[in-house]
C-alpha cells in the first residue's frame, strides 16, 4: 500500500494475515525434483488467507510473508493429499466404461459416487486393463507422495467486503 503524507511517498508493506487476499505462483515438484505442476506463465493462485482453500501447511508457511517473498515447503502425505487408500482402487467390468472413447492404462475419467452426503463426482485413473476387467484408482494423483511447493508471493491486499462473502472465503457445509 502506498500513501502520500506531507508530500512524502510512504510505502506500507502488507504482510499475509487472516482475511487478506493473497496471490501467488508456485512450482510443484515430486520427491525426484520433477516438476508436476506450475502456475508460472499461467494464472496464479488467488485465495483468502484463513479460508481453508489451500493446504493448511501452505497457509501456515505463508503467514506474515509479503510480496516477493519466496517460500519452499516440503509436504509429507499426511499434510498434503493423504496416503494411498487401497479401498479407492477398484475393479469393474469393461462394459461399465462404454461411454469412454478409450479404455486403456493411464486414461482419466469422471464418475459419480453415492455417498452419505449425496452424489459426489470423482476423477479416477485406469491403472490396468486385463481382458474384460478394468482396474482404476480414485485416489488423488499425489496421494502417498512427498511433494515440494516453491512459492513466490505476487500480491497481498485487503479483501473487499464482496470477496469476504464470495467463493474465496470459507464455504458453509
Amino acid at each position: 500500500m502506498v500513501l502520500i503524507a506531507n508530500n512524502m511517498l510512504v510505502c506500507i508493506i502488507m504482510k499475509i494475515s487472516h482475511e487478506k487476499i493473497v496471490v501467488f505462483n508456485y512450482v510443484l515438484k515430486d520427491k525426484n525434483n520433477n516438476v508436476v505442476e506450475s502456475t508460472i506463465g499461467s494464472d496464479p493462485v488467488i485465495y483468502l488467507h484463513g479460508s481453508g482453500k489451500v493446504l493448511p501447511v501452505i497457509e501456515e508457511a505463508l503467514e506474515n510473508k509479503e510480496v516477493e517473498d519466496e517460500v519452499k515447503i516440503t509436504v509429507e502425505p499426511k499434510d498434503g493429499y493423504g496416503p494411498v487408500i487401497d479401498d479407492l482402487i477398484q475393479t469393474a467390468d469393461i462394459d461399465e466404461f462404454k461411454d469412454l472413447e478409450k479404455v486403456e492404462k493411464g486414461e482419466l475419467f469422471q464418475l459419480e459416487l453415492d455417498t452419505d452426503e449425496g452424489a459426489q463426482t470423482a476423477i479416477a485413473k485406469i491403472i490396468e486393463v486385463n481382458g474384460n476387467e478394468v482396474k482404476f484408482d480414485m485416489n488423488h494423483p499425489l496421494a502417498g507422495q512427498t511433494i515440494t511447493f516453491e512459492i513466490t508471493v505476487e500480491e497481498v491486499r485487503e479483501a473487499t467486503p464482496e470477496e469476504l462473502d464470495s467463493e474465496l472465503s470459507i464455504e458453509s457445509e
